[in-house]
């Protein structure tokens, strides 16, 4: 059983790259997925009696993050969507609460970003010679895929592939076999290609603050002086080689700042939601509340384009602290251990989710997962030694 149970979760992660495209053939395939995975880790549980279920104060916020969750549908202003997404959350905290109790070893763990680099460097080759310009336009810069008439949002497009490229660029430069160093070379370029094609401004200052972690922290003392002092040569050579690379529109969207100001409405919404915040500040006003209040107040449904503003307008900062604890003790824990891969990989998806709406969709939560599951394997390995 938990064989089984590992390669289920394997195969979750393989294909939550290409949600996308497995949706549109089969329907909602990846949650069921999930869902699986979560029944085989609890039968290997129940099968193995000799092996205990560590509950640590992860898996404590998780479940009461949910629960806080689920009694806040009480209290909403509810939608035609709010039932849709209360099931998504309490599914995807079972998820969670399933994968970090189980006992993966370094290797195994190791072999679920494995899974996840390889989905997404499928995605990311489906993209660069299949793509087509996001809704149609060549003047968007945004490159994107168009599955059976539908095309997949950019801004998620490119933050799914953030967590792999950093795996890909760990992989890259560890001691193995040399197939595996040559793979994982192609992977990080690929995805990384990939990421800034979508023409996601939001990914790109995830992707570059995660570099900049990455480096400062896998690097020496003498190491990190000599970064910070060549950062503005680094960033003038990159900015070249993504103008030859890159389509001019894309390129355009992407160092154009100018149309970074106000966010492209993002300010002017956040705005208008911190204006309702601050009168519930500490419990929220209910499960997808935002959404019933823009649809009130701005006459028409609007997405926040904030994951964390979007918890606290639903669940307050008793909600906002009990889902981020677990991610922010993890990435602290891996700084310590000098992980940087951990450390990118977590934050880029962190950070993306701060101009994206991530609670529905899985980057966000599979960083969640491998930041936990990090913490987990090597906190056993301290507290053995």
């Amino acid at each position: 059983m938990r064989k089984v149970a590992l390669w289920t979760t394997y195969l979750y992660f393989f294909i939550c790259p290409l949600e996308f495209i497995f949706n549109r053939f089969f329907g909602s395939s990846v949650k069921y997925v999930a869902l699986v995975a979560a029944a085989f880790i609890l039968m290997f549980f129940i099968g193995t009696p000799k092996q205990k279920i560590k509950i640590s104060s992860f898996q404590i916020c998780i479940i009461l993050w949910a629960m806080f969750e689920a009694a806040s549908f009480l209290w909403t202003t509810q939608t035609d969507r709010t039932l849709d997404i209360l099931i998504t959350y309490l599914m995807m905290a079972v998820l969670v609460f399933a994968i970090s109790i189980f006992p993966f070893t370094e290797k195994e763990f190791e072999g679920i970003l494995t899974f996840y680099t390889i989905g997404a460097l499928i995605l990311s080759l489906l993209v660069l010679l299949f793509g087509q310009m996001d809704e149609g336009s060549i003047y968007s810069g945004r490159l994107t895929l168009k599955i059976l008439g539908a095309y997949q949002d950019p801004n998620d497009l490119g933050a799914s592939l953030l967590a792999p490229a950093f795996y890909s660029l760990y992989r890259t430069f560890k001691k193995s076999n040399i197939f595996w160093n040559i793979f994982f070379a192609v992977s990080f370029m690929a995805i990384s290609i990939a990421t800034l094609a979508t023409g996601s401004r939001g990914a790109l200052v995830a992707y570059a603050f995660a570099m900049l972690v990455f480096v400062l922290i896998t690097s020496s003392k003498k190491g990190r002086l000599v970064i910070l002092v060549s950062i503005p040569f680094v960033l003038l050579i990159a900015y070249l080689a993504l103008k030859s690379v890159l389509d001019v529109y894309t390129f355009n969207r992407l160092f154009n700042f100018d149309d970074y100001t106000g966010g492209n409405g993002r300010i002017g919404i956040w705005m208008s939601a911190l204006s309702q915040i601050i009168y519930h500040p500490f419990l929220g006003q209910g499960i997808a509340s935002h959404m019933g209040y823009f649809v009130e107040a701005l006459g028409r449904p609007l997405a926040m384009h904030n994951s964390y503003l979007a918890m606290l307008f639903e669940v307050g900062l008793v909600g906002l602290a009990l889902f981020l604890y677990p991610s922010i003790k993890s990435v602290l824990f891996a700084a310590k251990k000098k992980n940087g891969m951990v450390c990118a990989a977590v934050c880029s998806c962190m950070l993306a989710a701060f101009f994206l709406d991530a609670l529905l969709v899985r980057y966000l939560w599979n960083a969640i997962i491998i930041a936990v599951v990090y913490y987990s394997i090597h906190h056993s390995q301290k507290e053995k030694n």
